[in-house]
């Protein structure tokens, strides 16, 4: 998934949803979509890194530029070769 964020408003660029709003207060997700019923998920934020619960399974979202964003990108490259 890869999206953009502006405030508690975000878009999806790629992903099966097309929009989310977060609620900083509970961290929750609301993802939507116009395909898909809307969604809400649990999500972790710590040292530019958002932990999503989607139905059981955490991911790891990163922020583009953070370190852990290029070490990411490293292994799953080296994982690829």
């Amino acid at each position: 998934m890869v999206f953009t964020t502006k405030g508690n408003e975000g878009i999806i660029e790629k992903g099966e949803f097309n929009t989310f709003t977060l609620d900083t207060k509970i961290s929750i997700f609301e993802l939507s979509g116009e395909d898909i019923s809307s969604k809400e998920v649990t999500y972790k934020l710590s040292d530019r890194i958002i932990t999503v619960d989607i139905s059981g399974t955490e991911h790891e979202y990163f922020k583009e530029g953070a370190d852990s964003y290029e070490d990411a990108v490293k292994k799953y490259n080296k994982l690829q070769d």
